[in-house]
């Protein structure tokens, strides 16, 4: 059963002052010129799904200048019901998300509650950025559908975050005394192997699910994988922190962990940043995305919105033909799609299909 998005009001959110849109249960395309603020509502639809920007890191930029406040508030159709989910953020203030007019206690409770992918034109990040980038997206995946997941990475973090501190201190001190860091390590190593034994298990799962898309989108004749690559792989957590002590307090951080991890792309089993064309790579990274959104239909029973920004320009015309066509052979889900050219959009449409035009200039959005 695919989530929708019924209606969006937008206040005070990047260069919108105030908005009002009510969606189509199948496409809704938004066109205009570069600027205008297109990919700003699909932001705000991702931050009303998840609680946090997918394009800055601070919730105080997307403020509108000269504003104290944004707020975005949306009516989604879950089938059984429908749920408003509101987000606020004043300035000086922790930002505040409630469902059904109940505020959660915490932000964090909301995400994986509204599941939605966004395919951008700097996801190619994924193939040519660092493990941090790769190792973000795995994480984000499995977090949508396991929470027990989602805050054992939290826990990891923070505990990692105190030894780290430990380890500054012993080597400011030119102390060796292991004592608190050996607490540290058995916190650490649990809370390691289940989130390395999950990611394990994702992998499995996941992989057909990629290759498949990836076929469908570039055809026959090129073979893409990727490889988990994890330290924990050779030991356990707690013999890789005691063998490399010594490296750890010279560097004053850890250096073996989950949080080192990474996933190697390649294709025909060459490195895909090296020897992939930007074609090929585009196509690996819509193929994990497309992969991503139909692994989280499948654990959660509901297919996330699917938000795309600007593809039109960043594809040839046989892989946009392909993408849509793989789109609507699945079926039902919501689509949001941002577009220069309204002709250009209205032609990779098919006739027939459920779909809404809106045109957007200066923060300002009218219907077609």
């Amino acid at each position: 059963m695919p989530v929708q998005l019924k209606q969006l009001k937008i206040e005070n959110f990047k260069n919108y002052a105030i908005a009002e849109l009510e969606f189509s249960a199948g496409f809704n395309c938004f066109t205009g010129l570069n600027g205008a603020g297109k990919t700003n509502l699909l932001d705000a639809i991702y931050y009303l799904c998840s609680g946090k920007s997918y394009f800055n890191s601070t919730d105080s930029q997307l403020i509108k200048d000269t504003e104290n406040y944004f707020s975005l508030r949306g009516s989604f159709d879950i089938g059984s019901r429908i749920d408003d989910v509101a987000c606020v953020l004043v300035k000086g203030r922790k930002k505040v998300i409630k469902r059904n007019d109940a505020p959660y206690e915490r932000v964090i409770d909301h995400y994986g509650n509204f599941p939605a992918i966004i395919i951008a034109p700097g996801d190619l990040y994924l193939v040519t950025g660092g493990s941090e980038e790769r190792r973000k997206w795995l994480d984000s995946v499995i977090s949508l559908i396991d929470r027990d997941y989602l805050y054992q990475l939290i826990r990891y973090e923070k505990v990692l975050e105190q030894r780290n501190a430990e380890l500054k201190k012993m080597s400011a001190e030119k102390s060796e005394n292991r004592h608190l860091l050996d607490i540290y390590d058995k916190m650490m190593d649990p809370l390691a192997t289940s989130i390395y034994q999950r990611r394990i298990a994702f992998m499995a799962d996941f992989m057909p699910v990629f290759t498949h898309y990836y076929s469908e989108i570039a055809g026959e004749g090129e073979n893409p994988g990727f490889q988990y690559l994890s330290y924990l792989h050779s030991s356990p957590l707690l013999d890789l922190l005691d063998m490399h002590f010594k490296k750890d307090l010279l560097l004053q951080r850890t250096n073996y962990g989950t949080h080192k991890d990474d996933l190697d792309f390649t294709l025909n089993g060459n490195p895909l940043k090296r020897f992939g064309s930007q074609g090929q790579q585009k196509t690996f990274v819509f193929a994990l995305k497309l992969a991503q959104r139909q692994y989280i239909a499948k654990h959660k029973g509901e297919k996330p919105l699917l938000l795309l920004d600007d593809i039109c320009e960043r594809l040839d015309e046989h892989r946009i033909r392909k993408l849509i066509f793989i789109i609507i052979a699945e079926g039902e889900g919501q689509v949001f799609i941002t577009d220069t050219n309204e002709e250009r959009l209205r032609q990779h449409l098919p006739r027939g299909i459920d779909a809404k035009f809106f045109y957007i200039a200066n923060g300002e959005v009218a219907n077609l």
